[in-house]
């Protein structure tokens, strides 16, 4: 990379728009993971960053094939099936699995934000938990009826029910105080969604010039 896409500084006029000669080039250096890293300073701000800013392996000390990550988590595979067969720590592997998710993200959005919707939609959601199931959560999930595409998710934060020792509802009480949580999160969460289809519907009406009939439905009874 000779010519760096903008500044990584939020705040600098050229993170959102640069154009010209917005940077010089201070050197470069070698690390383990790339033979050589080229350096940039803003002439706006004076951030300096370098290629590596841009990497989704940025500040990482040791290189990881993604592609072997993503084909054993699509079969299921755990955080130390993975460590194992890429001899790296648990820990690493959640770092890179965490940097892979961010980026799917970052796509599927980017992917979105112009396609044409031109089939129904089904809602559903399912329950998970984060950390421990003391932080449950509700996941709602927008897909095509017809080609099974993900278009949209919205996460919804829980509180643990169902039955508890007296140990565990102390603990969960604790957690209640430190944790701020909204009544009716999962009905907000799934409004949220609707708000964001109704967006993609009028952005398909624009491409399409026309209007395409779309029917949400759900499949929680």
């Amino acid at each position: 990379m000779n010519h760096p896409p903008f500044c990584p500084n939020p705040y600098c006029p050229n993170h959102f728009q640069a154009a010209g000669p917005w940077f010089i080039k201070t050197g470069s250096y070698h690390s383990k993971t790339a033979p050589r890293i080229q350096k940039f300073k803003c002439k706006t701000c004076g951030l300096s960053f370098s290629t590596r800013t841009f990497s989704i392996d940025y500040w990482t000390h040791r290189h990881i094939c993604y592609h072997t990550i993503l084909s054993h988590l699509i079969t299921s595979s755990g955080i130390r099936d993975l460590s194992r067969i890429l001899h790296a720590s648990c820990s690493t592997v959640t770092d890179r699995i965490r940097r892979l998710a961010h980026q799917c993200l970052a796509a599927s959005a980017s992917l979105t934000c112009d396609m044409e919707i031109a089939e129904d939609l089904v809602a559903d959601g399912f329950e998970s938990f984060v950390c421990s199931q003391y932080l449950p959560n509700n996941i709602h999930i927008l897909a095509g009826k017809e080609s099974q595409f993900w278009f949209l998710s919205d996460y919804a934060q829980l509180t643990r029910k169902g039955r508890m020792t007296d140990y565990q509802k102390r603990k969960n009480k604790l957690i209640k105080e430190h944790l701020k949580l909204y009544k009716g999160s999962v009905y907000h969460s799934f409004q949220r969604m609707v708000e964001k289809t109704l967006e993609l519907q009028k952005h398909s009406k624009k491409s399409l010039c026309r209007c395409i009939p779309m029917n949400i439905s759900s499949t929680n009874r």
